[in-house]
């Protein structure tokens, strides 16, 4: 398996002191940046649009994977694409979800499949020809800390048996220093942090415990 990556969820960030937040997670080891896209519609709230992902571009040469929890992504890849993202994920339980895929890969960028918490691995298993990546959500998704839905654990398992070694496989929701050693030995080797990382009183601590350093 390839080594864990953190990936700081910028929802979680301080928006007053942007460039200081994604310098703290360059700092602090962290490999990529992970962009969540609500609409209000797929899930319960609104968050941020290409005009956020094109200032984060300015700010760092990190890598940023855009989670679009969109009820039409394919209608936004683009647009992200062109503000900078390196990466789209969109949700396999949409129908939309191939066309977006597809179209983030023809824009040059690297195409991944999401699921929910309810969401059967197996509904990942058409989209595996064109996705580089997966997530499992382990929290409902649509706010920030939340507290990991213990039933969720095996289904990490099951998801890396599906997608073998070839795909780099996120955990995101009520990811933290208590339980992130779990999720990496399940399989998981992108952790997803928003609390766990930006509201940590020492963030070198808790980016190493979270990767299992």
């Amino acid at each position: 398996m390839p080594d864990v990556k953190l990936a700081p969820s910028l929802l979680a960030a301080d928006f007053a002191d942007l460039a200081g937040e994604i310098a703290s997670a360059r700092d602090c080891g962290a490999k990529l940046l992970h962009l969540d896209v609500m609409d209000n519609h797929f899930v319960p709230n609104l968050s941020f649009g290409p005009k956020i992902m094109a200032a984060v571009r300015k700010l760092t040469d990190l890598k940023v994977i855009v989670h679009l929890m969109v009820a039409d992504p394919k209608s936004l890849v683009e647009a992200f694409v062109d503000a900078g993202a390196d990466g789209i994920l969109a949700h396999a339980e949409l129908p939309g979800c191939r066309e977006a895929l597809e179209l983030a890969r023809r824009k040059g960028a690297s195409p991944g499949a999401a699921v929910n918490p309810e969401t059967r691995p197996a509904a990942m298993e058409s989209f595996l020809d064109v996705a580089e990546h997966v997530l499992v959500m382990t929290v409902h998704p649509g706010f920030g800390g939340q507290t990991i839905l213990p039933e969720v654990f095996d289904k990490i398992g099951d998801v890396r048996r599906l997608v073998g070694e070839r795909l780099d496989m996120a955990v995101d929701g009520g990811v933290t220093v208590e339980n992130a050693a779990r999720i990496v030995a399940l399989g998981a080797n992108v952790i997803v942090a928003g609390t766990a990382f930006f509201g940590a009183a020492d963030r070198k601590l808790a980016a190493r415990r979270l990767v299992g350093g």
